[in-house]
């Protein structure tokens, strides 16, 4: 919503039109009709079904560009690959693949890193300067420990 307030994008104008690192693979359905308005309610209807699990490592990390073509981290179960899987604004889908595609959107529009834009144009601005979605050593004090649903300690994923 912060580029759709600094005027750099629309949210119904078709995702693709700002992409340049990545498209939606062709299929059955209109990829034309996949905008941010229906990325944000999940209602764009792309069927990856993502949950990303996470990395054990830092060096595991796909690009953007390799997890929304196939994720190496998607949950159990789930091939990992994004694309438009049913008609658009047919159904309520959670989609994970689809926030990762708005990832990619505000760097193309932006012409930052998602980490650097958050930071310069969220974070700081709200006085949160201990946020960032950059997993790093220095932080490693300062995250609170958090569980399994057997109750033991659960490790943070990358």
């Amino acid at each position: 919503m912060k580029l759709v307030e600094m005027g750099k994008i629309n949210l119904d104008t078709p995702v693709s039109n700002y992409l340049k690192r990545w498209q939606l693979p062709p299929s059955e359905f209109d990829n034309e009709q996949v905008t941010v308005r229906r990325l944000l309610s999940h209602t764009a209807d792309l069927t990856d079904g993502l949950g990303y699990s996470g990395f054990t490592n830092r060096d595991s990390i796909q690009t953007i560009e390799a997890s929304l073509t196939k994720a190496k981290d998607a949950d159990a179960g789930l091939n990992g690959e994004v694309k438009v899987g049913i008609g658009p604004n047919s159904a309520w889908i959670y989609s994970g693949g689809g926030f990762a595609l708005l990832q990619l959107l505000v760097e193309e529009t932006s012409g930052q890193t998602f980490n650097e834009f958050m930071k310069i144009n969220i974070f700081q601005p709200l006085n949160m300067t201990s946020s960032t979605y950059i997993l790093n050593d220095s932080l490693e004090d300062r995250l609170y420990e958090f569980y399994n649903s057997n109750t033991t300690a659960a490790p943070h994923f990358y």
